[in-house]
């Protein structure tokens, strides 16, 4: 998802019965609902998270509707969390990491490749909320030797009885 869907997600958009996440036409760059599924392991963080989410929020006399919600520093406050908090966050994860601090929108184009590598490219489109194929592919660019290790890996020629055909 994008920075700005997932700040604005509200608590009743997740459902955890069918592991979706309902991204609403007016949070989505498409403009267009859809839904965005996730996996156990989201499941797991997003339920052990919603405990805290609620006390903050009710220690800090909020109604915050959306699902995430600030916690510490001058905007500590139990309120919505904004795009700025979402890329701050981030950055302190990948410092306290050792790694290179990378923008949001890297994620998303991470998630990307992980997904196309295992599931159909108009699944991981859909998923994307991308209207065009050609819009997903910008997010697979693929190293040189991705691609010969993925040719090598997929053994064509073990398809074939080793003698080309000939013509009739």
């Amino acid at each position: 998802m994008r920075a700005g869907e997932i700040v604005r997600l509200r608590l009743h958009d997740v459902d955890f019965d069918s592991n979706q996440v309902y991204v609403r036409h007016e949070t989505s760059k498409g403009k267009r609902d859809r839904w965005v599924g996730f996996d156990e392991g989201l499941k797991f963080a997003l339920l052990a998270y919603l405990p805290y989410r609620l006390a903050w929020v009710e220690r800090r006399n909020t109604k915050a509707q959306t699902l995430f919600v600030t916690y510490g520093g001058k905007v500590g406050s139990g309120k919505p969390m904004g795009t700025q908090s979402l890329n701050l966050l981030l950055r302190r994860l990948c410092r306290d990491a050792g790694i290179q601090t990378r923008k949001f929108h890297a994620l998303r184009h991470t998630a990307a490749v992980m997904a196309s590598r295992h599931l159909p490219l108009p699944i991981v489109q859909k998923q994307l909320g991308h209207r065009d194929l050609s819009t997903t592919q910008v997010y697979l660019r693929l190293r040189p030797d991705e691609v010969v290790s993925a040719f090598k890996d997929a053994n064509l020629s073990s398809h074939f009885n080793g003698q080309p055909k000939e013509d009739d």
